[in-house]
């Protein structure tokens, strides 16, 4: 686990497995392609992701790196650790971050600096249909697990759903690199309502949670042109067929 990540990192790369071992983050500190990094989540999701891979796939990278100016729509930005993973491969690359939880978009912004106009926050509940008035339930917004299905927390929030196409119609995207998909189950909901999105995306990545979310992901991923190019641990790639 540790040479991906001593590779990626420098010798600052024994910290990730040692942090994740302990489960507690006694300092902060500046890394590569990371900056700062002072949580213990920020480190498990790196540990995750980019020791063990899920979140790396060398086509995708290499396509990113490549293109001018990229656009990322990134579906579950949470504490930003994919955020910044993308402006580190291209710095050219537009990023729009979905998240349900406003925190997520500040603990973001605050770790990417400010003016950063390539990073583009969009607060919703992504689903099939906009408009919708939800309550959730939550103990911290910063958990990367907060799903719209989870009850019996001790904090409560309205908030609204909000459809790929309609939230990014108004940047007249001509075309999407990249579709991370990570919404803790909810992500084929979401591509339900994204038929306009996929139409113009050239790769997916896509993590699974459960079995009717990856049947039905991959079902409307197939009739959308999309074909299986790869499978890192939980997550499904895709790429549109030529």
């Amino acid at each position: 686990m540790a040479k991906p990540l001593i590779k990626l990192l420098g010798p600052r790369g024994y910290y990730i497995p040692f942090i994740r071992t302990i489960r507690a983050a006694p300092f902060g500190m500046t890394l590569p392609v990371f900056g700062t990094v002072s949580t213990v989540d920020e480190v498990l999701n790196i540990h995750d992701n980019f020791g063990k891979g899920e979140l790396r796939y060398e086509e995708i990278e290499s396509h990113l790196r490549q293109a001018p100016e990229p656009v990322i729509v990134d579906c579950g930005v949470n504490i930003g650790i994919t955020i910044r993973w993308w402006h580190h491969l291209n710095a050219q690359a537009k990023v729009f971050g979905f998240d349900m939880m406003e925190e997520a978009h500040t603990f973001t912004r605050d770790r990417i600096g400010t003016p950063s106009d390539w990073y583009v926050p969009v607060t919703c509940a992504l689903a099939a249909r906009d408009g919708d008035a939800i309550e959730i339930s939550f103990d911290d917004p910063l958990f990367g697990e907060n799903s719209v299905t989870a009850t019996n927390r001790k904090q409560k929030r309205t908030i609204n759903t909000g459809t790929l196409d309609s939230s990014l119609r108004q940047h007249n995207l001509t075309e999407v690199n990249l579709l991370k998909m990570d919404i803790e189950g909810h992500g084929a909901e979401a591509l339900k309502g994204g038929s306009e999105t996929l139409r113009k995306t050239r790769y997916v990545m896509f993590e699974t949670h459960t079995k009717q979310e990856t049947s039905e992901a991959t079902g409307i991923l197939h009739d959308a042109g999309f074909q299986i190019i790869g499978l890192r641990a939980r997550t499904l790639v895709f790429e549109r067929k030529s």
